[in-house]
């Protein structure tokens, strides 16, 4: 449990829900068929992820956390590459995306994750590197002065752990109000696996107020719909809820991000909550070209943020 800054009103918070996005996808990774095949292309994703340029994203996706300073966020694809041999360095997402939030006099702290991605790869021939290894979490966050505790972190029955690959969710309870759940549900080739994930989600966290957050991939008027349709069964979409006539899409931006012109075609980042609680507001943030830096977006998704009326 953390102490400091006085928070907003226990009546109302405000959250967020942010895919760094990695630099590249993890799919073909887990159409791998054999242990040589997974390390090149393992390999690969962190090619592209270096390409990506999360050093200067950070910064980006930092300016608009610094436009609405939120009391929690949600993050998945958070990145970590530890490099062996040669001039070996450690290139930590969360760690560069905390400074970055820091230079711009925000105080953020993580409050609970979890491990969705270990996996260590050779490097080719022509690299002064040895080995690679490449870890993904899902990470809450929090602002200085925002108590938090009973963090817990867990993995889906579903979905398997093949190469060191996973999906799974983190929690904590906020303020000793509501308890704060982050995801990343299975991509959409799988569909199937989306809907028992958000089926078991939904079972796991039934007791109100709960506010959940993440990428699911799945949401309204998607081909993978059905995991969303299970969710809202159960849960309310505060987007859709403040913005009930806007379509919201936050995915996804060309893999380079480096597309002049959005290409975000739907929404499957969501605040969804339970209980007692009212959406008195959502937007979306990093959307619009004056997002970009460099010639990048600062992530192929999307923010949602959302401000929250408590019982």
């Amino acid at each position: 449990m953390t102490g400091g800054v006085a928070a907003r009103s226990p009546e109302t918070v405000s959250v967020l829900t942010q895919n760094l996005f990695l630099g590249a996808a993890l799919a073909p990774a887990l159409e791998a068929e054999t242990e040589a095949e997974f390390e090149r292309t393992t390999e690969r994703i962190y090619r592209n992820a270096l390409e990506s340029r999360f050093d200067l994203r950070a910064g980006a996706l930092a300016d608009r956390v610094a436009d609405v300073e939120p009391d929690a966020i949600g993050l998945q694809e958070v990145a970590r590459f530890e490099e062996r041999g040669g001039e070996a360095t450690t290139r930590d997402y969360l760690q560069t995306f905390l400074e970055e939030l820091e230079s711009k006099g925000l105080s953020y702290g993580e409050r609970a994750a979890v491990e969705t991605f270990d996996a260590e790869f050779s490097v080719a021939d022509d690299s002064p590197l040895d080995r690679v290894r490449f870890s993904n979490r899902d990470v809450i966050l929090a602002r200085e002065g925002v108590e938090t505790s009973g963090a817990d972190a867990g993995a889906y029955y579903t979905g398997g752990r093949e190469f060191g690959i996973g999906r799974g969710y983190c929690s904590t309870t906020v303020e000793g109000a509501f308890t704060f759940v982050n995801t990343h549900l299975s991509p959409p080739g799988v569909p199937v696996l989306q809907r028992v994930q958000a089926a078991e989600l939904a079972a796991r966290f039934r007791d109100p107020p709960t506010v959940l957050v993440g990428d699911f991939n799945s949401g309204p008027n998607t081909p993978t719909a059905r995991a969303y349709d299970v969710l809202t069964r159960r849960y309310t979409d505060a987007y859709a809820a403040a913005n009930p006539d806007e379509s919201g899409h936050t995915c996804c931006q060309r893999p380079s991000l480096t597309n002049e012109e959005s290409t975000l075609n739907r929404r499957i980042d969501h605040v969804f909550t339970r209980g007692d609680v009212k959406a008195l507001g959502a937007e979306r943030i990093g959307n619009d070209r004056t997002a970009r830096v460099e010639g990048r977006w600062p992530s192929d998704h999307a923010g949602v943020t959302a401000e929250l009326e408590l019982p």
